[in-house]
């Protein structure tokens, strides 16, 4: 609790950091400046439309975890509830996706006190339902208080997360506490989850992304590329950070050393999809690439469809379906924080590979044990792996096994409703 009580006396200046932060960081500002507008609008919606349902606040911090929600959130009888759906990114407000899976929307407050209170007075949730991590103390207390029903579902709670260290376990005992049920995605995430509850609201449903990742696939119907040849084998580096460059750069100077030239002997095609799709970062792309021979095409401007021999994506959103056209996955973000997503091309049946910093993604710790995903700690390993494309009963093989796990685990998408709304 001591760390809450300094939690709440650093309230003015986080309040007065965002407030300045609103004038030159534009994500900042579009939420600041939208935040009660949005809010308000949804309690008209509620109050006019509600019609005596129960009213259930789902929250997704981000795009990512908005998608998590999809195939649950297509599951719920709009009969008997009535959904709204609040967002903390700009990036998602602003796309407003599947409208027809909620009935309002709005921006989640900051976890201020007092924004809490006056966010949950005007929504007057009966459930609030958080996915993945997007936990904030004043929200979850505020709602206890208010004696709204608190659900964690595909709760993400790795080994190594701060929330089971000193000085902060005990605080995220109280808190972990308040929730009426955790939904976990795997056994060894509700055994990270058992250090700071009892394990009877623990429950072990699985991960609805591999719900949400095989309804994409059996909905991706769209043709990117007119000229995609099964006698050119394509690489996919997707969601890529800056960190991910000194591996990635390596590896194509290594293994492309003629580079455009090499790229069409190997008959190799190159897509390459950055994390952050603003003109500098696509412009830093292409100037690396060019320093190593290999001059790349941008989507946006491939006004016929066809793919080039290095193609770099700079719209988002897509990168999940392209993954469709991928014999050899890297997977970015494992040089930083921790792999995006590992599952989005396991359902394609990919070669994947990925830096070592896995463990906040569960499902990257499973795949490397099953060795159907691959760690690579240089670019000598990266090659490495890339040879398995010339080989294709390997390919076949780690296809298979790749689908296989997708999906033996899905359906966790209605064990979630089965223990929300039993």
């Amino acid at each position: 609790m001591f760390i809450y009580i300094v939690y709440i006396l650093l309230t003015p200046i986080i309040w007065f950091i965002l407030l300045l932060s609103s004038f030159f960081n534009s994500k900042i500002g579009e939420h600041w400046n939208d935040l009660w507008f949005s809010i308000n609008s949804a309690a008209r919606e509620i109050k006019k439309n509600n019609l005596n349902k129960k009213t259930v606040l789902f929250h997704a911090a981000s795009a990512g975890e908005f998608e998590q929600l999809v195939p649950i959130l297509s599951l719920i009888d709009k009969k008997k509830f009535y959904i709204v759906q609040s967002f903390f990114s700009p990036t998602i407000f602003k796309k407003q996706p599947v409208q027809n899976l909620y009935d309002c929307f709005c921006y989640h407050p900051f976890d201020f006190v007092l924004s809490s209170y006056i966010f949950f007075k005007k929504i007057k949730p009966d459930y609030y339902i958080i996915n993945r991590h997007d936990i904030w103390p004043s929200h979850i207390l505020m709602a206890k208080f208010l004696k709204i029903k608190i659900f964690f579902i595909n709760a993400n709670l790795y080994k190594q997360s701060n929330r089971l260290k000193f000085p902060f376990k005990n605080f995220n005992k109280l808190l972990f506490k308040q929730f009426d049920k955790i939904l976990s995605p795997s056994k060894r995430i509700s055994k990270n989850i058992n250090e700071l509850v009892n394990s009877n609201i623990v429950k072990t449903t699985g991960d609805s992304r591999f719900d949400q990742i095989n309804q994409r696939m059996k909905k991706n119907k769209f043709i990117f590329f007119k000229n995609t040849t099964n006698q050119s084998k394509k690489i996919i580096m997707g969601s890529i950070l800056k960190s991910d460059y000194k591996i990635i750069f390596n590896f194509l100077k290594t293994y492309f050393p003629n580079g455009d030239k090499s790229l069409m002997d190997k008959k190799i095609k190159l897509i390459i999809v950055p994390h952050e799709v603003d003109r500098q970062s696509v412009s830093e792309l292409q100037k690396k690439l060019k320093k190593i021979s290999i001059i790349s095409k941008l989507y946006s401007s491939e006004q016929n469809n066809n793919l080039p021999n290095s193609l770099i994506v700079d719209k988002i959103g897509i990168l999940a379906d392209l993954y469709k056209y991928a014999d050899f996955v890297y997977i970015g973000g494992g040089f930083e924080a921790g792999v995006h997503s590992v599952i989005e091309p396991s359902i394609y049946g990919s070669i994947i590979t990925y830096g070592p910093n896995i463990n906040i993604l569960d499902e990257a710790v499973e795949m490397t044990k099953k060795k159907i995903g691959f760690i690579v700690k240089n670019h000598l390993e990266l090659i490495n792996y890339f040879n398995f494309v010339n080989d294709e009963e390997k390919i076949l093989n780690i296809k298979k096994l790749t689908k296989n796990y997708v999906m033996k685990n899905t359906g966790a998408s209605r064990k979630i409703i089965t223990e929300l709304f039993n």
